[in-house]
């Protein structure tokens, strides 16, 4: 498949409506996360910088009105120039390819058995390493990070 199919194709996937001229950062955004890659994720920093030149020239002719990243509409040439750094990942995300294909099914899980896991409260933290020791033994969070950069935390995690 051609870069510009691919392109297009990756537009198509994140329409409203298969009419729609124009797609929403928003729901690009949210589908990424959904498959395990995030907002901080450093291989999207150029999408975000893209975004936010064209964040500024927006914001400049609206009055007073500032538009939010998730809220810029792309054509399919804004969607190219956007994309055209990381267009290897979409790609691959959007088309089930990372390690982890079924991300929400697999997170769905893994809440399922951190749920489980929580209501035990036996035991304490370990005394030889000191930063476990100082933890508090009430917090609990699970976190997980794929070779292929999908993340998901759950809990106390912050």
């Amino acid at each position: 498949m051609s870069q510009k199919d691919m392109e297009e194709e990756l537009f198509n996937m994140c329409k409203l409506k298969e009419e729609d001229e124009m797609i929403t950062v928003g729901l690009l955004l949210h589908e990424l996360k959904s498959m395990g890659i995030r907002r901080d994720d450093p291989r999207l920093e150029p999408i975000f910088q893209e975004l936010k030149s064209i964040r500024r020239i927006s914001n400049s002719g609206s009055e007073g009105m500032a538009i939010s990243i998730e809220n810029i509409q792309l054509n399919l040439n804004q969607f190219k120039q956007v994309i055209s750094s990381s267009i290897m990942l979409i790609s691959k995300t959007f088309r089930g390819h990372l390690i982890i294909p079924e991300f929400k099914e697999f997170c769905s899980e893994i809440s399922q058995i951190y749920l489980r896991c929580k209501e035990h409260s036996h035991g304490s933290p370990a005394n030889n390493i000191p930063q476990l020791a100082r933890v508090d033994p009430t917090k609990w969070a699970v976190s997980l990070c794929t070779v292929d950069g999908q993340r998901f935390s759950l809990g106390d995690f912050t």
